[in-house]
């Protein structure tokens, strides 16, 4: 094996105007599983703030080594459109099959020196262009590897390297410890198996493509396997873990019940669970009530039986008499409707029969 093998450099990124992410790949490369490896690793910029995450991946004679970080690490002015942080993903990818990474500590002190070359050369080229002026990324050039200078940079061989590499595993992806990073790096950078190693991440990811193989998560304590569709067990919900919870707590569904009742109606709980299906509407003397409070608002509101009856009687709020306590003889104060019903109620006097004695007609006046 050699470290001064032929590498290309990548450089993953949008630019102020557009949201086109390739600047720097090699075209021969497949572009599927380019995107789902770095991906996967920048896991849409969470958790760049505080670290990189560092990967290393193997897909037959292909091997990929990269870094990803906020943009900020690498240039104090493209690393924003103004109103958000920009995170970005630099690698290097060789074919040579005798090709060494370097190893965990030289990564660690010198990956944002390689990084910012990397950045700096090629981001200005397409910083400032309009969405509609850049390509797929301009075409890798063949370089040395940065770390190939220094000595002792770089891993051991499968023969020197004293881990063992855990292969993947078809149930999920394999989650370590943090601490136990550097050496699952040494482990698999000697390994000839395909795999994709992400170091870095502060909870387990998503891995939704299902590339990741090996993963080393801060949260967790002990070894673990995150099998696709389960949620791993520090990801436990909140309410398990004796935690505040940061959504809205399950309300079961008896009580969402009683909580969505109208008011001043029975609940499922008041009317009993012996009733089948629940909440059955209200009672009659509701109903009745309803009808009631329904009705006055009606009459109370318009139509044209109320309209001619604020007509006829404009302040329905006076104390007028009624006809009973009336005296027969006293008119109606006020209203046509009130004159109308004095004289339609006030007896009129028979007219004598042909052959009956004739009475006394009342005056004319009275009439």
């Amino acid at each position: 094996m050699t470290p001064q093998a032929r590498w290309q450099p990548l450089l993953y990124g949008r630019t102020a105007r557009a949201d086109r992410w390739w600047r720097l790949r090699p075209y021969d490369v497949k572009i599927d599983w380019l995107n789902a490896v770095v991906v996967a690793c920048t896991g849409g910029g969470e958790g760049l703030a505080d670290h990189a995450r560092f990967l290393l991946a193997r897909r037959g004679p292909l091997l990929l080594v990269g870094v990803a970080s906020r943009a900020s690490a690498l240039s104090d002015t493209m690393n924003s459109d103004g109103s958000r942080p920009f995170y970005t993903f630099v690698g290097w990818i060789t074919r040579d099959g005798q090709a060494l990474p370097p190893n965990w500590d030289t990564l660690v002190t010198g990956w944002n020196g390689w990084s910012t070359e990397v950045y700096q050369a090629w981001m200005p080229l397409d910083w400032n262009k309009h969405r509609t002026d850049l390509g797929d990324g301009h075409e890798s050039p063949f370089l040395d590897a940065p770390w190939a200078a220094a000595p002792g940079a770089v891993s051991g061989s499968a023969a020197d390297s004293p881990e063992r590499a855990v292969p993947p595993t078809r149930e999920g992806t394999i989650l370590i410890p943090a601490d136990q990073a550097p050496k699952m790096w040494s482990a698999l950078s000697a390994a000839a198996f395909d795999f994709a190693f992400v170091a870095g991440f502060d909870r387990p990811p998503a891995n939704g493509k299902g590339v990741l193989t090996h993963a080393s998560v801060a949260s967790i304590e002990v070894p673990a396997v995150q099998r696709p569709g389960e949620l791993p067990p520090e990801r436990t919900p909140a309410r398990e873990r004796q935690e505040p919870a940061t959504y809205p707590p399950e309300v079961p569904a008896r009580q969402s019940m009683e909580n969505t009742q109208p008011p001043g109606r029975p609940s499922y709980a008041e009317k009993g669970p012996g009733q089948e299906g629940g909440y059955r509407g209200p009672s009659r003397e509701q109903s009745q009530r309803d009808k009631e409070s329904r009705t006055w608002h009606h009459e109370s509101q318009g139509g044209l039986l109320n309209r001619a009856k604020r007509f006829i009687n404009p302040h329905p709020d006076e104390d007028v008499p009624s006809d009973e306590s009336r005296h027969p003889e006293e008119e109606p104060q006020f209203g046509p409707m009130k004159d109308l019903d004095y004289w339609a109620k006030r007896e009129k006097p028979k007219r004598p029969r042909p052959g009956e004695s004739a009475k006394q007609l009342p005056p004319e006046d009275e009439i």
